[in-house]
């Protein structure tokens, strides 16, 4: 199988392959990465048409309509609202690029990659019908409890020119940084 680019709807320059065969099967172009515009916090922010602190309870992934690419659509529990009109309890469905269905996978170099169970900062955007993290993976940050610790960790591999913010900060900082960028705004 083979995608256009012409009328490929993801994002421009991606990497990305189709495989077909065993379960599971998913291989990586020779690209090392996706270039991406680089967002700091600021950016990040007045880019997110919501940013949550949510739960991750599920994913399924699908085909295009015009079966040409896979997405996987992941469905967060919203714990805390930063900006938006999300609420705490409210679910919100998150696009990333690429997924696995029936043994058919395409991976896209620099997405966020979501498990389950995993609580996450997410700085979301709107694309048509769609919420998708701002810049990719930049738009993502893993949280976990650290020695008693909220911590949120920023993993951008694979997005060449992603902007270099600190990996790791304790989740409190990184709130009243959002919250301080929101007041700036007027939003």
């Amino acid at each position: 199988m083979s995608a256009r680019l012409s009328r490929w709807p993801f994002p421009a320059l991606l990497a990305l392959t189709l495989a077909v065969g065993a379960p599971a099967a998913v291989l990586e172009t020779s690209a090392a990465a996706s270039v991406v515009l680089p967002l700091d916090l600021p950016s990040l922010v007045g880019r997110a048409d919501r940013i949550v602190v949510g739960r991750v309870e599920g994913q399924e992934a699908r085909w295009t309509s015009d079966h040409r690419a896979i997405y996987t659509d992941v469905t967060v529990r919203v714990g805390e609202s930063w900006k938006g009109d999300s609420r705490p309890g409210d679910v919100v469905v998150v696009r990333r690029e690429g997924g696995e269905v029936d043994g058919v996978g395409m991976k896209v170099i620099g997405a966020a990659v979501f498990a389950p169970g995993e609580e996450a900062v997410l700085f979301l955007e709107r694309r048509g019908a769609a919420l998708w993290t701002v810049g990719m993976a930049q738009g993502k940050l893993r949280v976990e409890t650290v020695d008693g610790r909220r911590m949120a960790y920023h993993y951008v591999a694979g997005l060449e020119g992603a902007a270099n913010e600190p990996a790791v900060r304790p989740l409190a900082d990184i709130a009243r940084a959002v919250a301080a960028e929101v007041r700036r705004a007027g939003e």
